[in-house]
């Protein structure tokens, strides 16, 4: 087993703790990649204006996720994107997992086909996040897994307020 790292800490892998966390969140960067190259599809063929508008957030928070993710790579510690001024005080719900537990085609010009499938990339992120939490024992390793976590469960608290906006609204 290799020594070093952050205190001569080893994983259970074997690698120092510093070498699993940049492993751990350069996978989180290919999984956000893809997230965002799915959006960017779905906008290049969307035709809606309020759907674009959607899709063009969803795929910019990836982005900024990616830029933060890197940043905590490049220095190697998380208070580089603690402060971020666009977080407020949402809260995940959970009120919408209902619709979205099954995986559908999506529809890129109809807001609530698209919505719930950002929900549900979003929802399977948390999942992951939340069982990688659990898993992983190292501090340095899990304060960088929760914040991602609660950055997660705000863009899903931000998702259902804009699933109420645009898709409930007509049933209340």
């Amino acid at each position: 087993m290799k020594k070093g790292g952050s205190a001569g800490k080893e994983t259970i892998s074997g690698k120092a703790v510093i070498d699993a966390r940049k492993n751990i969140l350069y996978n989180i960067i290919r999984l956000k990649s893809k997230l965002r190259d799915r959006y960017a599809s779905l906008l290049e063929k969307s035709s809606m204006d309020h759907v674009i508008n959607i899709l063009k957030n969803l795929k910019e928070t990836e982005e900024n996720d990616i830029r933060d993710i890197q940043s905590v790579i490049d220095s190697g510690t998380v208070e580089s994107i603690t402060s971020d001024e666009s977080e407020n005080d949402l809260t995940e719900t959970s009120m919408l997992d209902h619709l979205i537990m099954e995986e559908s085609r999506v529809d890129h010009n109809d807001v609530a086909s698209v919505l719930r499938a950002a929900l549900k990339i979003t929802n399977d992120t948390i999942s992951l996040l939340s069982l990688m939490v659990q898993e992983y024992k190292s501090e340095e390793i899990r304060k960088s897994l929760e914040l991602l976590l609660e950055r997660e469960k705000r863009s899903k608290a931000e998702l259902e307020l804009l699933y109420e906006e645009h898709v409930s609204k007509d049933f209340w």
